[in-house]
């Protein structure tokens, strides 16, 4: 019972939340009493203050508003009114509406390559009219190529990737585009956040070799890193280790209810240059 009361508790405990706490409570035991009466439904869709949400079922919508809207793991400060935001594995676009609901005047560009997500993410932003938000149907890697993307059967809207292969998946072809691209194009960015199974050490290394990370034209990074995806590839330390080498203050956090995976959230935040 604690357990499944500490969702509530945690809410409780916040100072201050992106909607109204009564808002996301009420929601919250609407998923749970639907769930209960109507556990095999597909798609649903809930309302949240001012906010329609589409999912694919009340279990990962339940889950999703807890992680973005009462963990709160993309929180991020910024005095810009209309901040430039890249939302990088968007998914079915809850992060995006976290960031609306905390800059609803923010630009918004989202890559997201899962078709049966983008389709949730468009109703999502065409549902509750959100203007400046910008979708893109393509994953990202190191280069610009067509890539293989792997879709399991469980959770398929958010444990899709180009880098593993799984039992009770299907793969697809999805077309691959570079990050930095439109990071150069955009000039400035205030956050980019990434979720993407796996291929956040690709994009990372991209962003370095075109430069970008050392011209700091990105202010914040918040990165959702998969211990066990890239185990044989690069540790978290080598991997915080990037960014501080091109003058990013790093923090990192685990996130327990990962477990085994032993994820991790990371803070990469531009320093200020020093001046001669």
């Amino acid at each position: 019972m604690i357990g499944l009361l500490s969702p509530f508790f945690r809410l409780l405990a916040k100072k201050e939340t992106a909607l109204p706490r009564m808002s996301i409570f009420k929601t919250l035991v609407n998923l749970a009493i639907l769930k209960r009466r109507n556990p095999e439904t597909s798609p649903v869709k809930v309302k949240m203050d001012r906010f329609i949400l589409n999912g694919p079922d009340y279990s990962l919508l339940s889950f999703l508003i807890k992680e973005k809207f009462i963990d709160e793991e993309y929180h991020f400060q910024t005095s810009v009114t209309r901040p430039v935001i890249f939302d990088c594995g968007a998914s079915i676009g809850m992060a995006m509406i976290y960031f609306k609901s905390l800059y609803p005047n923010a630009t918004i560009q989202c890559f997201e390559p899962n078709p049966g997500a983008m389709h949730l993410l468009k109703l999502n932003v065409d549902e509750n009219n959100l203007k400046d938000v910008t979708l893109h149907e393509s994953a990202l890697t190191a280069k610009e190529r067509s890539v293989l993307l792997t879709i399991p059967d469980q959770k398929s809207m958010l444990n899709a990737g180009v880098h593993f292969n799984a039992d009770g998946s299907t793969s697809i072809i999805v077309q691959a585009e570079q990050l930095s691209n439109y990071i150069t194009a955009a000039g400035k960015v205030d956050l980019v956040k990434i979720d993407v199974e796996g291929s956040e050490y690709e994009i990372v290394k991209e962003l370095q070799h075109s430069g970008v990370l050392a011209g700091r034209a990105v202010k914040q990074f918040i990165i959702e890193f998969h211990t066990l995806l890239l185990k044989d590839k690069i540790s978290l330390d080598d991997f915080c280790s990037i960014f501080e080498n091109n003058g990013y203050g790093v923090s990192q956090q685990k996130l327990f209810y990962h477990n085994p995976d032993s994820d991790y959230i990371i803070h990469a935040i531009a320093m200020e240059r020093s001046k001669r």
